[in-house]
């Protein structure tokens, strides 16, 4: 039974991202976050109330299908970050994941048996009811998107916004009349964009392994750690089922260093090296659950399994979000997100197994991890990628130095050409010249922008 409500629940979370991850893309990063959080709010309360277990059921459908949309904020931050510190403050964000499962253990443990199922079910609810009422209010919309979609007025006063919040206000003549971005014909983004002859296609197979193994390893690490500290009774009338919390929530907890590791080490080494890394060790230490051995030293293994297998799910979650360009952001996280759903759905049927022992479970899960290792292999380096630039470019951006500042080059998506210069006194923004141009098939307005403020101008090439 406990397997067939965590495969319900990640069969819709994959729904819920092929569904999602499209409509961000479509109608923006904030609307779809805050509608997703809605969906879990409402069908988290309403499990609480289920009558029977086909109403729970049917309510964890529904928590999965939100659940599917809550990885686009992740996208929306990523649009917003600096290179430089990009893949640092994403891992911040997955740190929020290692709080709530460990909220979740700790709800259980104190409140299961005095208050029952019902109340640890409202109990994790809460949470997400805070955060949705902080979306709805303080998340901003991508600028990244609003440009996209030609919202360049809407772009300009959020960046304005955040440049006085961080103490470095901009001209307040700043305009941005025009978008140099065809927008016609890509309103509707659908999972056959990624069928194209293109270079992402050259990435998909091995992108679509990599997820699909970090998905069922780490769901396979969680639900096995959940299995060996679990002791159950049969008898003729009644079959019980006890676990022991203390152990799940500091085997758990473990997932905290797993995420400071990732702080230190994502954007020294770079996001293929961490994946590779983490895939290896979660693959190598896996195998060591089913040697005997005393009980401290176990708890030390199961560590480490956990540790690697999160950072293995960390790293991948960073280098995603950094291949795809802004137009299909969204939907190419989605496919890859359906594709993980996949793998942790398998994963309860060989972890709950009867007739398969920790033995076997074990070695599986080191096979997968291995291929993970090596498919990620065949994955570019992200470390200091422009979102937009092209995958030929995306291991080594064009950066060159002047004596008064900074300048970065790269080609953007359809043929367009971006460069950018910011000149900075005393962390004060003094002076920009930036130029956006390209070749666009409909010849439609170019940007340019010009000393101490940004306007646009209707050029034609």
């Amino acid at each position: 039974m406990f397997s067939l409500h965590v495969c319900v629940y990640m069969e819709l979370y994959l729904c819920g991202w092929c569904c999602r991850g499209p409509l961000a893309d479509i109608y923006g990063r904030k609307k779809i976050s805050v509608v997703s959080i809605l969906v879990v709010c409402v069908f988290g309360y309403l499990s609480a109330l289920a009558p029977s277990f086909v109403f729970l059921l049917a309510f964890r459908f529904g928590v999965g299908v939100g659940v599917g949309g809550m990885a686009v904020p992740f996208d929306l931050l990523a649009e917003f970050l600096p290179t430089s510190h990009r893949g640092k403050f994403l891992i911040y964000l997955q740190g929020f994941w290692t709080l709530g499962a460990a909220y979740v253990v700790t709800m259980a443990w104190l409140l299961m048996d005095s208050g029952g199922w019902r109340l640890v079910t409202v109990m994790t609810a809460v949470p997400v009811t805070i955060s949705l009422l902080l979306a709805s209010i303080y998340l901003p919309e991508s600028p990244r998107w609003l440009l996209l979609k030609n919202r360049s007025q809407e772009a300009a006063d959020l960046i304005r916004h955040i440049a006085e919040v961080n103490n470095t206000p901009l001209e307040r003549n700043l305009r941005i009349n025009a978008l140099c971005e065809d927008t016609e014909g890509h309103e509707t983004v659908s999972f056959t964009e990624f069928l194209k002859p293109t270079a992402q296609q050259k990435l998909f197979i091995p992108m679509w392994v990599v997820w699909f193994s970090f998905g069922f390893g780490y769901y396979g690490v969680v639900l096995l750690m959940v299995r060996v500290f679990e002791s159950s009774g049969d008898d003729d009338e009644e079959a019980t089922c006890d676990f022991d919390y203390s152990n799940i929530l500091i085997n758990s907890s473990t997932e905290v260093l797993a995420v400071l590791l990732l702080i230190f080490m994502i954007e020294p080494i770079g996001r293929i090296k961490t994946m590779l890394l983490f895939f290896f060790v979660a693959g190598v230490s896996v195998i060591f659950i089913a040697v005997p051995m005393s009980s401290l030293s176990f708890s030390f293994v199961a560590a480490i399994v956990r540790i690697a297998a999160m950072g293995a799910n960390l790293s991948t979650w960073v280098a995603t979000a950094e291949i795809f360009p802004t137009r299909l952001r969204a939907t190419g996280h989605a496919l890859a997100t359906a594709f993980e759903r996949l793998g942790s759905l398998l994963s309860p049927f060989l972890i709950d197994s009867k007739r398969a022992s920790i033995g076997l479970v074990s070695g599986v899960l080191c096979g997968v991890h291995m291929v993970g290792m090596f498919c990620t292999l065949a994955l570019p380096e992200t470390q200091g990628k422009d979102l937009d630039a092209p995958l030929e470019e995306s291991q080594l951006p064009r950066l060159s130095t002047t004596g008064t500042g900074t300048k970065l080059a790269g080609q953007g998506e359809g043929g367009h050409h971006i460069s950018s210069r910011i000149v900075r006194t005393n962390n004060m923004i003094t002076k920009s010249n930036n130029t956006i141009s390209g070749n666009c098939s409909d010849r439609k307005s170019l940007m340019s922008c010009k000393d101490d403020n940004i306007e646009l101008s209707d050029t034609k090439q």
